[in-house]
């Protein structure tokens, strides 16, 4: 394969959606804006359901006690794919 070559650059992600058959990700080339869909590879359908202790909830530590009375999450993405 003289007169070719090849960079690998590899990612690591802090948290991976494993309930998505697919992962989007979107990024950057010089001024192109690329997107690409890849098949899950750690795609799991028997994960645990989370459930939340109902608020307001109060967390002590010595002499110190947070409460925290409500929740709200906002969802932002710099790209929309």
């Amino acid at each position: 394969m003289s007169g070719q070559s090849f960079s690998y650059d590899a990612r690591f992600f802090n948290y991976v959606p494993m309930r998505a058959k697919t992962l989007r990700y979107a990024f950057k080339v010089g001024r192109a804006a690329l997107r690409v869909r890849v098949r899950q590879p750690a795609y799991r359908t028997r994960l645990p359901v989370w459930k939340a202790a109902p608020l307001p909830q109060t967390q002590t530590d010595g002499d110190v006690a947070l409460t925290l009375n409500a929740l709200t999450i906002e969802r932002f993405s710099k790209f929309t794919l």
